[in-house]
């Protein structure tokens, strides 16, 4: 009988979750059965000729009937849920009860990861960091190769007529922020191990608290227990989370303003908490930190604004307007005045055209010589074509951008991709008619190179990219201002045996399968199955949306299968996770209509 009634339920299915099974089931199994060929083992096979495997679309086949079974038990699960009651059950409550009050959440994770990141004391960056001191610290050089921003370089149509070497590369606001600390630190320290501690310590107190506040509300809303017990462990003891709390980089940052605003979207989705000013002046500051630390936020913030406002109706659209609306709208007002005045350096076009660049790379590998006498005239004046194929590799965009450290300045380089320093605005128009022309010319190939560049995002086989910073790097800044390497006290801090070991023993638990709550692809497969379980309502489907964004923007950035541009996806999905199942109150006014 109880199967019954869960057969019944699942044929009440609303229109979006039927597409939606159907559809994530498919995608799936193609990247993980056809992707397979392409990307195993190093991304440069190919899916021609696949099509006609029969064991190959056994395989595929069977994948759909595997994920449309457990994203249909996912929506089943939810909808015939009874709370446990054993032994178990009580010992786990008792165990965690202290994370229902905000204060012992608070100390508890305070205490844990503190005594976690010791040795790591007292933060971690990549070389970003570095880039931004520079642009706080330079000047405008005649020399190319002396500019910071020509590292990841900005066409110089865009640099001329202006002294400025402050850019919105790695986000203008948090460079200025993060740059000038440390700049001063060294003026009034004489070290900048002051501006270090200032830093990693705010950065680490702010993670705690948004981790602490966003768990507590999630331990007295979801009903498992073990959900919540499972969802905890992935968040609390996954070494990918907790160095993110001390890392001077944009990502991480992102990161701990998401948790706090996905506690705070909680509170007045499933809570149906009042949005009083403590609530707005606290979601202000989640998405106001959240869009200066990354671009693409004040997109994914303004998008989940407007669902809000159609999740609360007239009752919330001021508020959201004010908390929500208002902070993305500001800092896009401030840069637009600072970037028109030549005091920040605009963006460069090629920025949004990553995937393009990547499927004619490698139709250059396969094709150098293949080109017609227009569509190289169009492509030579962006890229030195001869480079291109060279070039290209399946996991990175950033050599056909000419961003690094490589010799790119000379006539004769074989480094230089993007020719940043003769490029005009006008050389782009005709890009998008030459990329349709190869795509028609050899689909099959362009066609690899879109899964080469997103499909290791859905196959939880490929271990990602392990790009979490566990040091930070040594570099000489210059201009009086000493060197990271030789600076007072820091080197020692960065560079001794227990860190270095602790950094290799991360590289190796990291990558290997046994890490896979480590692994953003991982969770990326567990949120889509999720995905249709909740949308079964506005303010279920509202709350999972700022997530289920994150997946393309990952897809588009300039890395494959990167682990910093899916933080938000592995913090976030075990939360979502631990609340599949919570029933919301007035829950029936918002249900999307079931399909029959």
């Amino acid at each position: 009988m109880g199967s019954s009634k869960k057969f019944i339920r699942l044929n009440n299915l609303n229109l979006l979750q039927k597409f939606t099974v159907v559809s994530v089931s498919l995608i799936l199994s193609f990247f993980n059965s056809y992707g397979l060929k392409v990307n195993y083992p190093d991304g440069l096979g190919t899916m021609s000729g696949s099509y006609n495997d029969i064991g190959l679309f056994a395989k595929f086949v069977l994948l759909s009937i595997l994920f449309a079974t457990l994203s249909l038990g996912f929506i089943s699960y939810q909808d015939s849920f009874v709370q446990e009651k054993n032994k178990l059950v009580s010992w786990l409550d008792h165990k965690m009860i202290f994370f229902k009050t905000k204060k012992k959440s608070f100390l508890f994770i305070l205490v844990l990861w503190g005594i976690f990141l010791l040795p790591f004391f007292p933060v971690v960056s990549g070389w970003d960091l570095v880039a931004q001191i520079h642009e706080m610290v330079d000047v405008k050089s005649s020399v190319a190769a002396a500019n910071i921003f020509n590292v990841y370089p900005i066409g110089q149509y865009l640099t001329d007529g202006t002294n400025t070497v402050w850019t919105n590369q790695h986000g203008a606001f948090l460079t200025a922020f993060y740059g000038l600390t440390i700049k001063y630190s060294w003026l009034i320290f004489d070290s900048y191990l002051p501006a270090y501690l200032f830093l990693g310590l705010s950065h680490f107190l702010f993670a705690v608290f948004s981790y602490s506040y966003t768990l507590s509300v999630i331990h007295n809303v979801a009903k498992s227990t073990y959900l919540k017990a499972i969802g905890t462990v992935f968040i609390i003891f996954n070494p990918v989370i907790f160095l993110s709390t001390i890392s001077l980089s944009k990502n991480p940052l992102f990161l701990s303003a998401f948790v706090l605003f996905m506690g705070l979207l909680i509170q007045i989705l499933l809570q149906n908490k009042r949005m009083d000013i403590r609530w707005m002046t606290m979601t202000f500051f989640a998405v106001f930190l959240g869009s200066i630390a990354v671009k693409w936020a004040s997109i994914l913030f303004f998008l989940v604004g407007v669902f809000l406002v159609f999740s609360l109706k007239k009752a919330g659209l001021k508020k959201i307007s004010i908390s929500v609306l208002l902070p993305v709208a500001v800092i896009k007002i401030m840069l637009l005045i600072l970037s028109s005045n030549g005091v920040i350096l605009n963006g460069d076009p090629i920025e949004g055209k990553g995937l393009q660049i990547q499927q004619v790379g490698r139709y250059l590998k396969y094709y150098p010589n293949d080109l017609s006498e227009s569509q190289y005239k169009t492509l030579n004046k962006l890229f030195k074509v001869e480079n291109m194929g060279k070039l290209y590799q399946t996991y990175n965009v950033d050599p056909l951008k000419s961003s690094g450290y490589p010799d790119k300045f000379s006539k004769a380089s074989t480094q230089l991709g993007y020719r940043f320093q003769t490029v005009k605005k006008k050389d782009w128009e005709d890009f998008n008619k030459v990329w349709l022309e190869l795509y028609k010319k050899h689909p099959e190939v362009m066609n690899d190179g879109f899964v080469a560049q997103v499909g290791n995002y859905l196959e939880p086989s490929r271990i990602p990219m392990d790009d979490v910073a566990t040091t930070i790097p040594s570099d000489s800044i210059g201009h009086g201002y000493g060197s990271l390497q030789y600076s007072k006290w820091t080197h020692k801090l960065y560079h001794n045996i227990i860190r270095n070991g602790l950094g290799i023993i991360y590289d190796r638990v990291f990558n290997s399968h046994f890490a896979f709550f480590m692994h953003g692809n991982f969770w990326i497969v567990v949120l889509l199955l999720m995905a249709p379980a909740y949308f079964s309502n506005w303010k279920k489907f509202t709350l999972i949306v700022p997530v289920l964004l994150q997946i393309p923007i990952a897809m588009l950035s300039p890395l494959s299968n990167s682990t910093r541009y899916t933080l938000g996806l592995i913090a976030v999905t075990p939360m979502l996770l631990m609340l599949i199942n919570t029933k919301m109150q007035k829950d029936e006014k918002n249900h999307f209509k079931a399909s029959r």
